[in-house]
């Protein structure tokens, strides 16, 4: 069964996607409550296709397909489970990454063209970062094409 994961302000939603590619059909599958509010990212947990990140105002989750929970006790969430983040990601090592816009960060880098932005990508297990001077990064994003 294709779905389609959307979040926002209060809940994570499963879309069942069927029709055709000119006519796709989307029926709502489940809704349930955000732990915490104002979602901003849904990504596949690559590696477990049981569990897909999310990324709240003020936390970062791993939600559990099979039991709808949201997970805090994950590898490395101490770090990566702040307020803010605007992109996560993992690679298949485990190595994780997000971006945080600068605003939202206790010692703030030097985007400052707008709200949003940082020049910073940081890694997590084991713990980088990446800086492109003058950049203004909003999201980044890690693609695998054998994921399911």
């Amino acid at each position: 069964m294709n779905v389609l994961w959307t979040a926002g302000t209060e809940y994570l939603v499963a879309l069942q996607v069927s029709g055709t590619d000119a006519e796709p059909i989307l029926k709502e599958q489940l809704k349930i409550n955000l732990p915490t509010r104002n979602a901003h990212v849904v990504e596949p947990v690559y590696g477990n296709t049981d569990k897909l990140w999310v990324a709240s105002g003020s936390k970062v989750y791993q939600y559990i397909k099979s039991t709808n929970q949201f997970d805090l006790s994950y590898s490395g969430n101490a770090l990566i489970s702040r307020v803010g983040v605007k992109s996560i990601g993992n690679q298949l090592s485990g190595a994780v990454l997000e971006t945080v816009p600068e605003m939202a960060k206790s010692l703030a880098g030097k985007c400052t063209a707008n709200n949003w932005c940082t020049d910073t990508v940081d890694f997590f297990s084991p713990d980088s970062s990446r800086t492109i001077i003058g950049s203004q990064v909003y999201k980044a994003r890690i693609l695998n094409p054998d994921y399911q």
